[in-house]
């Protein structure tokens, strides 16, 4: 398995789809990091508002969320997340906004991530993963 680092700061679509890989065709395979459901507090701050939002599942890259309102795409996000540690907080870019049901699935892309956040982020996956396949 080839290991791939994005970004983690502000960046383009453009520079997103230039470090992409050629993805399988099985949807269920063309994820670039493994997602774990999670159901932890998450409030994002967009546009001088903030709220509460219901987390569904989580990446080392992304996150996706019900939230009550649409965020348009490329709208430019703060999201508090809270970990056993403490609450971090990432940057990311909403790349999808779909009705579902009576709320929003929003994915969010990270673009910016402190080291102590990927730190927080990468214990959790990992953690939940392994228990997923004990």
């Amino acid at each position: 398995m080839r290991l791939i680092h994005f970004p983690l700061r502000p960046c383009t679509v453009g520079e997103i789809l230039e470090t992409s890989v050629v993805m399988p065709a099985a949807p269920s395979e063309r994820r670039r990091a493994p997602r774990v459901s999670a159901d932890l507090p998450l409030e994002i701050s967009a546009r001088d508002a903030r709220a509460r939002a219901q987390l569904r599942d989580l990446s080392t890259i992304g996150l996706s969320c019900l939230f009550p309102e649409p965020i348009p795409e490329m709208t430019a996000v703060k999201l508090g997340l809270e970990f056993e540690d403490g609450t971090h907080e990432f940057v990311g870019a909403v790349v999808r906004s779909e009705r579902s049901d009576d709320a929003w699935e929003i994915a969010v892309y990270f673009t910016e991530v402190s080291e102590d956040a990927r730190h927080s982020l990468e214990r959790f996956i990992t953690d939940r993963l392994a228990a997923t396949t004990s």
